[in-house]
């Protein structure tokens, strides 16, 4: 049986990860990696196919009732998230789990947040893994998420 490279595996659903070397992969892949229910699977799937951030679907109108009090599953409206909470957004520009136009979807959403309190950072060469695995993520997220902390603390 051949070999799997866990890069191309990884990037295969994340997007091409530049800044990994084997050494942290070999590590995440041993400590890390935690099991996720079929359920946040298929939530995730619905979310993806609709276009809409909305609870999870239970594909009835009399369960969705039984939930939600409603036969669909009510939306999130990120706009309602309080103009006022500090938000930092960083993405990647190689991210396929959290891609540029949806960033931008959700940056249109939040139009009304106060300017000072909204920070959107573009990493054009990360892709999902690069911003917990990256050999340079200290120095380009994790440094300015401290900052960011520190100032809205």
């Amino acid at each position: 049986m051949p070999e799997v490279n866990c890069y191309d595996f990884m990037a295969s659903f994340t997007g091409p990860n530049c800044c990994l070397n084997y050494s942290s992969v070999d590590i995440f892949l041993k400590y890390e990696l935690q099991p996720t229910s079929v359920r946040t699977l298929v939530h995730f799937s619905q979310t993806f196919r609709r276009g809409v951030i909305a609870k999870y679907d239970y594909e009835s109108s009399m369960a969705n009732m039984a939930a939600y009090g409603e036969s669909s599953p009510p939306e999130y409206h990120m706009s309602n998230i309080p103009h006022d909470l500090p938000l930092l957004l960083s993405y990647g520009g190689g991210d396929m789990l959290s891609d540029v136009k949806d960033v931008q979807l959700l940056l249109n959403d939040l139009s009304n947040h106060d300017a000072d309190k909204l920070v959107a950072q573009l990493v054009k060469e990360y892709a999902h893994m690069d911003f917990v695995m990256a050999v340079n993520a200290k120095q380009l997220v994790y440094d300015g998420l401290i900052a960011f902390f520190n100032k809205h603390s």
